[in-house]
């Protein structure tokens, strides 16, 4: 039972990640070369009964027949893995690809007792520090640098 909530806690966080890296992309034109600091803009736009509002924080609601449900912009100085992924969309594709395997790395290694929850925004950090941006042009290069963010990290693991 433990086991499937840890599953649960952790896909929660990675679709609230979806989410606003959608977000994200949705209000800077699609492109990675904006303002990442999505927080500091006003936006009011409403999408079907989905009511999103920028200001000095962020509010989304979705009215529906059943009642309403809110959100606000998580604290990213809390949920520091967010904070990383925000970094990798600013730093480039290079630092997504780091964030991605050093976390399924960090995540397996989790959930096989080898590390602690707070090891993995820690493990992610340390990861990414590692690298410099990198050119990435073919799908081969990215699955090459994805494979030795992955061993890097299973090093540092043990």
């Amino acid at each position: 039972m433990k086991e499937k909530i840890t599953y649960a806690l952790i896909v929660l966080l990675f679709s609230i990640l979806v989410l606003s890296l959608a977000l994200y992309y949705l209000f800077n034109g699609f492109s990675i070369r904006g303002d990442a600091n999505i927080i500091k803009k006003y936006y009011d736009i409403k999408l079907n009964n989905v009511s999103i509002d920028y200001e000095t924080d962020m509010t989304i609601k979705l009215d529906n027949e059943n009642g309403t449900i809110q959100a606000k912009v998580p604290d990213l100085n809390k949920f520091k893995c967010l904070k990383l992924a925000y970094e990798a969309i600013e730093k480039g594709h290079s630092y997504q690809v780091v964030l991605n395997a050093a976390n399924e790395v960090l995540v397996d290694a989790f959930l096989n007792k080898k590390i602690k929850y707070t090891d993995i925004p820690n493990g992610l950090e340390k990861m990414m520090s590692m690298y410099e941006k990198r050119q990435l042009n073919s799908v081969e290069d990215i699955l090459e640098f994805d494979n030795e963010v992955k061993e890097k990290t299973k090093e540092m693991i043990s």
